[in-house]
């Protein structure tokens, strides 16, 4: 199964909360944000994305 798979079904609830499974969803997480920050970088930011938008005002004010 793929992460983003994964990441769906633990997210709906489909699969237990198993200590592995919980890190398996946060390296997930920490992969998908660290993309969106890469993306932003090199000109790929989305204006639409009001929640990347407001981690970059949080992390910066």
């Amino acid at each position: 199964m793929s992460s983003q798979q994964f990441y769906q079904r633990y997210e709906h609830g489909e699969l237990d909360d198993s200590a592995d499974f919980m890190e398996w969803s946060s390296f997930y997480d920490m992969n998908m944000s660290t993309q969106q920050h890469l993306d932003w970088l090199i000109g790929g930011y989305n204006d639409s994305d009001k929640y990347f938008r407001k981690q970059i005002f949080l992390k910066h004010a």
